[in-house]
């Protein structure tokens, strides 16, 4: 299995992918697998829902997981050990990250593919592999 042209995406990513974002738009394109952290579909499925007009914009991202065949990153296992040690590397170099992104990591480096993010926090994770989107351009 090939994992260079695998890529997760977080919210950022899929929201400038929504909105035409060249850079997001060609990073996505050049992928052959898309990958969503659970995390990040909780938390978009939660913004998109109370967006107006009510659900439309949760609809415009369940086509959009549909239409690219995007796979879902479940939290297992394996995940959970990731989740340790990566805040066990962390807490060592004395270095603070939310919560939430540590969780989204941990996805990403159980599966050992890079997260697209416009998201500058997630450089702080030395141990997975980020594709920065610069954003504003």
């Amino acid at each position: 299995m090939n994992l260079r042209m695998h890529l997760a995406l977080d919210s950022t990513a899929y929201l400038l992918f929504d909105r035409g974002f060249p850079p997001a738009v060609r990073a996505m394109d050049s992928a052959n697998r898309l990958f969503l952290p659970v995390i990040i579909y909780g938390e978009l499925t939660q913004k998109l829902k109370e967006g107006k007009p009510r659900w439309q914009n949760y609809y415009r991202l369940e086509k959009f997981i549909d239409t690219f065949g995007i796979e879902i990153i479940d939290i297992d296992k394996n995940v959970g050990i990731c989740y340790a040690d990566l805040l066990a590397d962390l807490e060592e170099a004395n270095v603070q990250v939310d919560n939430h992104l540590l969780w989204v990591s941990a996805c990403c480096c159980h599966l050992k593919i890079p997260l697209l993010t416009a998201n500058r926090e997630f450089l702080k994770i030395r141990q997975m592999s980020t594709q920065l989107l610069s954003y504003p351009p």
